[in-house]
């Protein structure tokens, strides 16, 4: 079984015509998306329609929540409150009814896998996961083989035996039995860690073993931009995408 995982879109539809081309080719049997569909870019309607039509299982992030509830960011960022409510105007009102039926957490029982957006533990608070003590606690309390989750922007891949560790990224990492896995999938539409293609993850699970596939895709970034621009979208929205910050 082969499994397309991907987060934090972020509303860039370059970005994730990229990605699906790339799915594609890796011929995948179902494609798993963990939230933040929208939010930061400037083009909500056409990513919230292709994970619609795509995805076999959407969970909400917390930009899809804040969207539902109409909240305000309770960081004060002032550029991602301007762009969530210039996304806010552009959804029609069919799009943001399938937004408020994501639900906060998805387990495929058969694949032994939790997934949420920030973390299983407590999915509404949308905390994040940074760092391997951060792991532990989350990996200690799954109840599945594999969680994966979004929301730091980074691609990573902790596993827990003895202890927790985090493996290098990038790498493709033959996932042995008898452990717990998290993976961060990273993001599709806004990544920071310093690289500014597209990422998403492929997981292949049989029944001896499972591989991880940490995945990376140039595309368009001067075409995103200057939607963004054209729709008066933040500078500082803009140019963090060339950068991968």
């Amino acid at each position: 079984m082969r499994i397309a995982l991907l987060s934090d879109i972020h509303s860039n539809w370059p970005a994730l015509k990229a990605v699906a081309r790339d799915i594609e080719k890796m011929n995948v049997d179902r494609v798993y998306c963990l939230g933040d569909i929208i939010g930061y870019c400037a083009h909500p309607r056409e990513c919230v329609d292709w994970v619609k039509n795509n995805a076999d299982v959407a969970v909400a992030g917390n930009h899809e929540v804040m969207l539902n509830r109409g909240q305000a960011f309770k960081n004060g960022n002032e550029y991602a409150q301007v762009a969530a409510e210039k996304n806010r105007e552009a959804l029609t009102d069919e799009q943001i009814a399938y937004l408020k039926l994501r639900s906060l957490l998805v387990v495929d029982q058969g694949l032994d896998l939790t997934m949420a957006h920030a973390n299983t533990t407590y999915p509404e608070g949308f905390d994040y996961i940074f760092n391997e003590e951060m792991a532990i606690d989350e990996l200690i309390r799954a109840k599945t083989r594999f969680t994966a989750i979004g929301h730091t922007h980074k691609q990573r891949l902790f596993s827990r035996h003895d202890g927790v560790k985090a493996i290098e990224q990038g790498k493709e990492i033959d996932i042995k039995d008898g452990g717990k896995y998290l993976i961060d999938v990273g993001s599709v539409g806004q990544p920071r860690d310093n690289d500014s293609r597209a990422g998403y993850v492929i997981l292949e699970v049989d029944k001896d073993k499972a591989v991880c596939f940490f995945r990376r895709v140039f595309y368009r970034i001067d075409q995103t931009v200057s939607k963004m621009e054209h729709c008066g979208y933040p500078e500082p929205l803009r140019e963090r995408l060339f950068f991968g910050q």
